[in-house]
C-alpha cells in the first residue's frame, strides 16, 4: 500500500485544506451543502481542497442526478424514508440514519488539473480512502472499469447492486460507492462508506442491493469507531494530497447560503 503515496496528483497546490467536522442533517440539507461548496469554490476561485464527513438525520434514499426514479416497496417502514436527488450521477443509494452507525459519508471538493479521463480521476481521488483503510489492515481494490460492466451498472436501480471504476471493494464485495460532479476545473466527489448495513431493511427499500455489499465492521469483526475512522481518513488525506487540514465548521451564513443555492434540483 505504500505505492499509494507515490503519485503526482494534478490539483492546485495549497499547504492547507479545509476540513468541515462531522455534521448531521437531513438528506436535502446535506446535498445542498455539498453542491454549494462546489459552487462557492468555483466563484471564489479557491485553490483550497475541502473535505467533510457527515451523517444522515433520517433514513434516506438518494437518487443520481440523471436517474429515473422508480417506485419503492410499499411497506409502511419504507414509506417513512426520505428521498432526495443528488447533484452527482450514479444510481440510487440507501442511507441509514446516523444513529444506526451503518455508514460514513464523505465529500471532497477541489480544483483538479489532471486527466479528462474520469476513470483515472476516480482512481486518483479515491486513493486517500484506500490509504486510510489500509492503516486498519483493510486492503480495498479498485472497481471494475470494463465497459460491459458499466452497461450492466446502468441497468441497475441501486448503486450497490453492481460495481464500476468509481467503487472500492473488498474481495469482490462493494464497500464504498462514489459519484462526481465536474464544473469549470473543479470536482465534487462524494460517496458512501458502508460500516454495518441493515440487510433486511436494504432489501425492503432496494431489493437485491445488499447481496454484493460488505461493511467494514463485518471485515474486521467488530463495531467501527466512527471518530477513529474519520481521524484515520483525515490523516491519509493529508499524506496523499500533501496538505494539512484546518478544522473549520460551516458558518451560519454558509449554511443559510447553501439552502438558497439556485442550482439545487429537488427530486
Amino acid at each position: 500500500m505504500t505505492s499509494l503515496c507515490n503519485r503526482s496528483l494534478p490539483i492546485t497546490s495549497t499547504s492547507l485544506g479545509r476540513w468541515i467536522p462531522w455534521w448531521v442533517a437531513s438528506g436535502q440539507q446535506q446535498m445542498q451543502i455539498d453542491r454549494w461548496l462546489l459552487t462557492d469554490a468555483i466563484e471564489q476561485g479557491s485553490p483550497q481542497p475541502i473535505l467533510r464527513f457527515y451523517g444522515w438525520q433520517r433514513a434516506t434514499l438518494s437518487w443520481g442526478c440523471h436517474q429515473q426514479r422508480v417506485e419503492v416497496d410499499g411497506d409502511p417502514l419504507v414509506g417513512c424514508i426520505d428521498q432526495v436527488r443528488r447533484p452527482t450521477g450514479g444510481r440510487a443509494v440507501f442511507h441509514q440514519s446516523y444513529r444506526d452507525e451503518a455508514e460514513l459519508t464523505y465529500c471532497l471538493v477541489m480544483p483538479y488539473r489532471g486527466t479528462a479521463n474520469r476513470r483515472q480521476a476516480y482512481r486518483e481521488l479515491c486513493q486517500f480512502l484506500r490509504l486510510g483503510l489500509a492503516s486498519w489492515g483493510i486492503v480495498l481494490d479498485e472497481g471494475s472499469g470494463i465497459p460491459d460492466h458499466a452497461v450492466h451498472y446502468s441497468q441497475k436501480t441501486s448503486c450497490f447492486a453492481s460495481q464500476t471504476a468509481a467503487d472500492l471493494s473488498w474481495r469482490g464485495q462493494k464497500v464504498i460507492g462514489s459519484a462526481q460532479l465536474w464544473q469549470r476545473g473543479y470536482v465534487l466527489q462524494h460517496g458512501s462508506m458502508i460500516l454495518q448495513p441493515n440487510r433486511p431493511l436494504w432489501e425492503k427499500v432496494l431489493p437485491g442491493s445488499s447481496q454484493q455489499v460488505i461493511g467494514l465492521a463485518e471485515i474486521v469483526g467488530q463495531p467501527i469507531d466512527r471518530a477513529a475512522l474519520m481521524e484515520s481518513l483525515l490523516k491519509a488525506a493529508s499524506q496523499y494530497f500533501g496538505c494539512g487540514w484546518q478544522a473549520q465548521p460551516l458558518t451560519p451564513q454558509e449554511y443559510e447560503a447553501s439552502g438558497r443555492d439556485p442550482l439545487w434540483v429537488s427530486p
